[in-house]
């Protein structure tokens, strides 16, 4: 092989790999983009689920509201679901879910088993 052709070929090994490595970054981007608009989701629901439960966790700061319940936690309770148009007992494992683990504990959790096959046994 000629040293004109071993240069066009390592010249254009190069561009390959320069070209691989552009697709790469550009897969990861999206892939970091993916992951970014599914955490702020995530994050923006947990949100959410606080902004309709701090009612019930902060009393003194909605003392109207729970005047109007007459300071009974089923009320305000009540209220809530019917307000967000969300179960009572959706609100209540949101509630067991925030006092362990804080804001975390109201964001979604993944499924072990996503994107596989799930049929019925």
């Amino acid at each position: 092989m000629t040293s004109a052709r071993l240069a066009h070929k390592v010249e254009a090994t190069s561009l390959d790999r320069t070209a691989q490595a552009t697709r790469l970054n550009s897969s990861r981007r999206a892939v970091r983009s993916k992951l970014g608009q599914r955490v702020r989701r995530f994050l923006a629901e947990a949100e959410r689920k606080y902004e309709i439960l701090e009612p019930l966790l902060m009393r003194s700061k909605f003392r109207g509201l729970w005047a109007r319940c007459g300071g009974q936690r089923m009320a305000v309770l009540d209220l809530l679901a019917c307000r967000h148009q969300v179960g009572v007992k959706t609100m209540y494992s949101w509630l067991k879910a925030w006092r362990a683990a804080g804001v975390r504990g109201l964001v979604r959790k993944s499924r072990a088993d996503r994107r596989r096959r799930r049929g019925a046994n």
